[in-house]
């Protein structure tokens, strides 16, 4: 009689135990398939110092060394020298997104603009905004912006490179529309840009870059190293 009692003691506790594991099964959340949530920092590092040198295809001027030249908090004055003319640009880099405030060229000395633009109340462009998702756009300074891919692994001179987005830039003038790419690695910031038109195709690559922060290595696979 005792051998009984226990014989049904333990299918009740075996049923009840099934029972509760079926329910906690029902509650738990579904795999999350979005991208997890981005901050655009990352893909536009501010450190100043930091030099990247691109190598160009498609005219004489597409080959550019840029570097950062001032940062004050969340500004940041970048200068692109193509051996012809440099062109300065204070951005202002937030997690949400990061926006072009004055862009000048012709520009040949080591003046901070930083001081002169930090009241300006709106940028001259956006350059990049969330949410980090194909088919993102917006429209500003005249041209329409687009994150037409991300996630994407490209490689150029400076070895192979994770977490790209790639966005599309679109200008209208005179009847034509010309459409350039710019493609963003995540703790690198831009690692290539192309022009096209039915007329011509330019292209720049980073070639080689030195920077002040900590390298991250399952960004980077460096191609020389192998």
């Amino acid at each position: 009689m005792i051998n009984k009692v226990k014989s049904y003691s333990l299918v009740i506790i075996s049923l009840l135990i099934i029972i509760v594991l079926t329910s906690c099964g029902r509650n738990v959340a579904p795999k999350q398939t979005n991208l997890p949530e981005e901050d655009l920092r990352s893909y536009f590092p501010v450190n100043k110092g930091m030099t990247f040198k691109f190598n160009g295809e498609g005219n004489e001027f597409a080959s550019f060394i840029r570097e950062v030249k001032f940062t004050d908090d969340n500004l940041v004055q970048v200068h692109d020298d193509n051996g012809g003319t440099t062109v300065a640009s204070v951005y202002e880099v937030n997690k949400d997104k990061v926006v072009r405030l004055i862009k000048k060229g012709g520009f040949h000395d080591d003046r901070n603009l930083i001081s002169e633009i930090k009241d300006k109340p709106e940028g001259e462009e956006v350059i990049l905004k969330k949410p980090l998702k194909a088919g993102t756009s917006w429209d500003t300074a005249g041209r329409k912006r687009e994150i037409v891919e991300v996630n994407q692994t490209l490689t150029v001179p400076a070895g192979k490179f994770y977490d790209v987005i790639q966005v599309k830039v679109t200008t209208n003038k005179n009847g034509k529309s010309f459409k350039n790419y710019e493609y963003y690695s995540k703790n690198i910031g831009l690692i290539m840009r192309k022009s096209k038109s039915e007329e011509y195709e330019v292209v720049s690559k980073l070639a080689s870059f030195t920077k002040n922060i900590t390298q991250a290595n399952n960004q980077i696979d460096n191609s020389q190293s192998n």
